[in-house]
């Protein structure tokens, strides 16, 4: 099965060597609103990409851009380091920028979503806009970290996206997570109501090789 225009690319991260270090994109980061050549190679410095593949690539590089793509990407499943390394040794105009998938995450999510297997994993980075409880007032963030949180929040953010393709609508949307909050409040209720397990196997299913204080 091949990628069709129109599909969207699977949400994964790269890193890319910057003057700072290695730095981390996303697929947004690179792609959103561009028209990229992205090439997808097997390995830097293997044989045939380095001595043919990356070559071509450059020696076309102003015929590629001349068809109104602003940038050229080369992804492999190698670290920053190496791309960084292999960038200096093929791309001596600087015409390309080297993603470096080293985890195969953008490379294997690829691959399902050509096999037909469907959608494939988010990576949500949280952060916690919310006391732990009603106790907690959260006084040691600040409102505007609170409120920066709130933009970025992975659900929010999600929701937004679900909407402007017309996959998910508000009441929809509302209707989920009240479905979610009953479906919280009648774990509660059971849990409060079951009786306190005893106390040998408070140490059960901890995930955990020793405690300094567990009992023999």
């Amino acid at each position: 099965m091949t990628i069709k225009v129109g599909d969207k690319l699977p949400e994964a991260k790269f890193r890319v060597m910057t003057a700072e270090g290695p730095q981390v994109k996303t697929t947004d980061d690179i792609f959103k609103g561009k028209k990229v050549a992205l090439f997808a190679v097997p390995g830097a410095y293997t044989g045939t990409c380095h001595k043919m593949h990356l070559p071509s690539i450059f020696l076309n590089a102003y015929a590629i851009k001349g068809k109104g793509v602003s940038t050229i990407a080369i992804v492999s499943v190698n670290d920053a380091f190496v791309m960084n390394a292999w960038k200096r040794d093929t791309d001596q105009r600087d015409e390309a920028i080297f993603l470096a998938d080293g985890n195969a995450e953008f490379t294997k999510a690829m691959n399902r979503g050509r096999a037909g297997e469907g959608p494939s994993y988010i990576v949500a980075n949280t952060f916690r806009f919310r006391g732990h409880s009603m106790s907690d007032p959260l006084k040691y963030r600040t409102k505007e970290e609170q409120e920066r949180a709130k933009r970025r929040d992975p659900i929010t953010l999600y929701e937004s996206r679900l909407q402007e393709m017309g996959l998910l609508t508000a009441g929809q949307f509302d209707q989920m997570q009240e479905e979610v909050a009953d479906e919280i409040n009648q774990v509660v209720a059971q849990v409060e109501a079951d009786p306190h397990p005893p106390l040998e196997d408070r140490f059960t299913d901890v995930l955990a090789e020793k405690y300094p204080y567990q009992p023999k």
